[in-house]
């Protein structure tokens, strides 16, 4: 026979257990039959709330905010309208690139270099310095501007160039300018031909030979011309899709250009929408200088068409040397 002083419901089993259980059984109702939960010690909701108002804050004895880690989504979501939550220290929380897919979520990504600071690979010693941070862009030296290896240098983007001129859509600082653009060609679609702060005018222009302009084969604009030359467009006649190039800027009208007879001297081609044109039969002595002339129409065997107008003085009356090819665009007609 049991003691009375040992009789329990549950045939004294509870005598076996640790004493800490024993109290906590005590306390339980007769559905609850789970061991009670640790406290939730986290100072926010958890995230992913499903309702209106749940976003909520509590006190906490300690900051254990939930950060997000490298590569998570972070900041609030136009796709679904959560809030995914801050990045963890070190990293920050970067927009989608120009051109991603709608609703693209931002992510956290490692703090980058800030503005003035070098970035990128380094042609010198060899090391990656790292990405920009978001708003910044990683910019070589212009060409030539300084020895091989010279470092790139993170510059604020403060806009966008293209086909239709620039678009600036931000400031900068105090002795900087809207100036510095991106190498090219690049893809504005992309947004890859951005503009940038600086502090002098460090555009990269294209050299002589080298394509210009905007390309209508595959859309790349591939900037403007270095001082000195200008950017031409492919003859009449050239394929479907020729470039633009630049070439050096020709003679201007009223100037002497082509070869000269008399002392043997090159003296250049006219400048973009000249024609350099010889004197007319027995109009002057041999050895008598080829002149620019402003084009403004063709001829051919259906009449004459002006296309142009001419200064003050000047009638679109000059006709090109024949026999000439239509079809090449030789037989033009200048102001004369």
């Amino acid at each position: 026979m049991r003691a009375a002083g040992r009789w329990r419901g549950d045939g004294g089993r509870s005598q076996h257990l640790p004493q800490g259980v024993r109290q906590l059984r005590s306390r339980r109702g007769p559905r609850q039959r789970h061991l009670q939960r640790e406290p939730d010690v986290f100072g926010k909701a958890p995230r992913l709330a499903g309702r209106a108002g749940e976003c909520y804050m509590y006190c906490d004895g300690a900051d254990r905010r939930l950060a997000q880690g490298e590569g998570q989504q972070c900041g609030s979501s136009g796709s679904d309208g959560h809030f995914y939550g801050d990045c963890s220290s070190g990293l920050e929380c970067v927009a989608p690139a120009a051109g991603s897919p709608v609703g693209a979520p931002s992510t956290c990504q490692k703090v980058g270099q800030q503005e003035g600071q070098q970035c990128g690979s380094s042609g010198s010693d060899g090391h990656f310095y790292g990405d920009c941070s978001s708003g910044l862009a990683c910019v070589p030296l212009a060409d030539g501007e300084a020895m091989v290896g010279a470092p790139s240098i993170c510059h604020k983007v403060c806009g966008s160039f293209g086909a239709d001129g620039d678009h600036v859509n931000g400031t900068c600082s105090a002795s900087q300018t809207c100036s510095g653009k991106a190498a090219t060609p690049c893809r504005e679609w992309a947004g890859e031909c951005y503009m940038y702060c600086d502090g002098a005018d460090r555009r990269l222009a294209q050299g002589e030979g080298q394509q210009c302009g905007s390309s209508g084969s595959d859309g790349h604009f591939y900037g403007d011309c270095s001082s000195g030359l200008e950017c031409v467009a492919p003859a009449a006649g050239s394929p479907v899709g020729a470039p633009s190039t630049c070439q050096k800027v020709g003679q201007q009208e009223g100037q002497q250009c082509g070869s000269s007879g008399s002392d043997g001297h090159f003296y250049g081609d006219c400048s973009s929408g000249l024609a350099c044109v010889p004197p007319a039969d027995g109009e002057a002595m041999v050895g008598a200088p080829s002149i620019c002339h402003k084009v403004c129409g063709s001829f051919g065997a259906d009449g004459d068409h002006v296309n142009g107008t001419c200064s003050a003085s000047q009638t679109c009356s000059g006709k090109a040397a024949t026999p000439c090819r239509e079809w090449a665009g030789e037989c033009y007609m200048y102001c004369s």
